[in-house]
């Protein structure tokens, strides 16, 4: 089973796994809360985030998952603030892949941010032998997670039709589909 640090140091931001405490359920709530416009349609479980109680069941979820080596969620910090999160999911060890997803405040837009912290989480996914592909998915209609993609080195590969349904919009939506290799 891999074994990603707790927290992973750049040179602006800071990753770190966020404890299951009812603290840091507050944190993530009052983020998510603050940017749930922001948010919306691009990530559906916004709609399901209603207080700090959905949100400490999620952190609880997230630490039984990165105990199994299932995923690996990460709070993106500046100095010292809680701006985002970034995660690996769908950890295949058959296939060495997995998937990143992320968001950010969006008053932290447009700084390289989200970059930095892609960086550094995919070096860390690269690091280990059990990972050879790593893919990100993004709504079509959603041109920074794309662009961030694009900067960063990952391949466009295509566009999932009808990949998901938004609930908040209540209807299918495209995907656009990116990796990246070890080696790319």
């Amino acid at each position: 089973m891999r074994e990603f640090p707790l927290n992973i140091k750049g040179p602006r931001v800071e990753l770190r796994t966020l404890e299951p405490t009812f603290e840091n359920a507050k944190m993530l709530f009052d983020n998510v809360d603050a940017n749930r416009g922001h948010m919306l349609p691009w990530l559906d479980w916004v709609i399901d985030t209603n207080s700090p109680e959905d949100e400490f069941w999620v952190l609880g979820k997230w630490d039984k998952n990165r105990r199994n080596g299932k995923s690996y969620e990460y709070g993106i910090f500046l100095g010292g603030e809680h701006i985002g999160q970034i995660g690996a999911f769908d950890l295949d060890d058959t296939s060495k892949s997995c998937e990143i997803g992320y968001w950010i405040a969006k008053r932290a837009q447009g700084k390289g941010i989200i970059s930095e912290a892609l960086k550094l989480l995919e070096a860390e996914l690269f690091a280990y032998d059990g990972c050879e592909r790593v893919q990100i998915k993004c709504d079509t209609r959603n041109e920074r997670s794309a662009s961030v993609a694009q900067r960063a080195g990952y391949k466009f590969e295509g566009t999932l039709r009808h990949a998901r349904f938004s609930k908040s919009e209540n209807k299918f939506a495209d995907s656009y589909l990116f990796a990246k290799i070890r080696g790319d």
